[in-house]
Formats: C-alpha cells, structure tokens, sequence
C-alpha cells in the first residue's frame, strides 16, 4: 500500500489502471487542493478542512491561490472544477469498474 498520493497515481498509471492524461491532470487537482488546504491552516492558524464562510476570507484565499487580480468566484470556479474531476474519475475508476479507456469491464 503506497501512502503518498502522487506515487500511488503513478503506480495506478504503471499497472495500466488509470490512463496518462487523467493521472496528469490529477495530480494537478490534488496539488491544488493540498495548497489550498495549507493555505486555509495558515488562515485560522489550526488544522482546518474547510472553506471560510466569511466571503473576504474566501476573497484572500483566492488572491493567496490564483493572484492578486482572482476573486472568490474564480476560486470556487476552480476548486470546483478540482473536485468535480476527482469525483468522476472515483465513479469511473472505482465504482463503476472501467478500463484506462473508459470502457465498462
């Protein structure tokens, strides 16, 4: 059992169970995620797991995230879009059973 995600995605693409391009990009996502995460911490100065409900703060997250012009809509555009790759991928790889090309087993 591989504990650090990034090598586990690439044991998954080596045994030919995740394709190329879906390991790539996520790797991307869970980077961004892992950042944000980090960022978050450093905010509230604790372990936190969760987003801000206070919209300056999301404001700040974003700007710490994507740059000083980003808002908190174009965080959440992201962080949504992170989190939406990784659920589908989960559903196609790990519930639904199908190949490196998508195809039902």
């Amino acid at each position: 059992i591989e504990e650090n995600t990034l090598i586990a995605l690439d044991l998954l693409l080596e045994a030919n169970i995740l394709p190329e391009a879906l390991v790539s990009q996520l790797k991307v996502d869970y980077i961004f995620l892992r950042r944000t995460e980090h960022y978050l911490q450093i905010l509230e100065d604790l372990q936190i797991h969760a987003l801000p409900k206070d919209p300056d703060q999301i404001s700040a997250l974003a700007k710490r995230m994507l740059g000083v012009s980003a808002d908190a809509s174009q965080f959440l555009e992201v962080l949504n879009g992170c989190l939406g790759r990784i659920h589908e991928a989960y559903e196609t790889y790990l519930l639904g059973g199908k190949d490196e090309h998508g195809i039902k087993r």
